[in-house]
């Protein structure tokens, strides 16, 4: 069973080790990846920090589920009409 869509909005901010992933003649090394990663998942902002924001529970989500949580942000069940869109708004099929 899919769900329709649950993200997280990560946040690195060793400035530093950022500033070299850009670079294109510059490969990172296995351990600056796995920097990068552990400084990103260190970042998770969660929907239920976020003053205002709406966190529901995914529809296709039952209790009892891993996925049955309201601290990701959620684009609602997959029949439900509320799909994700990636960044130019086309909707996922």
């Amino acid at each position: 069973m899919g769900h329709g869509g649950m993200f997280a909005y990560r946040i690195c901010q060793d400035q530093d080790l950022i500033n070299k992933l850009p670079t294109p003649a510059y490969t990172p090394t296995l351990e600056e990846k796995k920097a990068v990663e552990d400084c990103f998942e260190a970042g998770i902002l969660p929907c239920t920090d976020v003053d205002g924001q709406q966190c529901d529970y995914n529809d296709d989500c039952s209790s009892g589920q891993a996925c049955r949580c309201n601290d990701w942000f959620t684009c609602g069940g997959v029949n439900n009409g509320v799909k994700s869109k990636g960044v130019d708004n086309a909707p996922h099929t």
